[in-house]
């Protein structure tokens, strides 16, 4: 499987995100592309997976324009996979913020932020508590709960041939939780395996 991430920034380690993402994919033959940060020169080695998180501003200005945006449409739409990942959902143009589904509205201080499905808490841990805006069309499979409120915090939806999921957690300390691990390994085994 050949992976292709954007990750880290002035807020998140690249290291940090790519050592969960890789344990997560464990069991998956996977190839990690080299980026040259220009989706157009990127897409063309057609990855299997792309995955965003980090957020669009790259030494003071946006790396991922509406016009990268409408590439990575089209790679969806012909049965590419996108994986959106907490700051992979901040300051992204329109195009990208429809195709995901979704868009990072805002987060409030650090506090213990509790994440759910439908069975219950699933893990919780002091976190950046996202908060969003979601199409009325995804299929939200995760909310997250603080002293702050709460708000959907995992989705994903069907796009053209292909398909896109959201996560908002986790940072830092989060990323290294045992229980979020086992959860992402769990939900991208199910987002890479499902049919779209």
């Amino acid at each position: 499987m050949k992976l292709l991430i954007y990750s880290g920034d002035e807020y998140h380690s690249d290291g940090d995100f790519c050592e969960a993402l890789l344990e997560a994919l464990e069991g998956f033959d996977v190839a990690l592309m080299t980026r040259t940060w220009k989706i157009s020169e990127d897409l063309l080695e057609k990855p299997d997976l792309v995955v965003i998180a980090r957020w669009n501003v790259l030494e003071g200005k946006d790396w991922l324009d509406e016009e990268d945006a409408v590439l990575l449409r089209g790679y969806v739409e012909r049965g590419g996979k996108l994986f959106a990942w907490h700051s992979g959902l901040a300051r992204f143009p329109h195009t990208y913020c429809q195709l995901v589904g979704g868009r990072f509205f805002y987060h409030p201080p650090k506090a213990l932020v509790k994440y759910s499905n439908v069975s219950g808490v699933v893990f919780e841990f002091q976190d950046e508590h996202y908060f969003v805006e979601v199409s009325p069309d995804v299929n939200v499979f995760l909310w997250c709960e603080s002293k702050f409120g709460s708000s959907p915090a995992g989705w994903w939806r069907e796009y053209g041939l292909g398909k896109t999921m959201a996560l908002t957690p986790a940072h830092s300390e989060g990323l290294r939780d045992d229980k979020f691990r086992g959860y992402l390994r769990k939900i991208l085994k199910e987002f890479l395996t499902s049919q779209s």
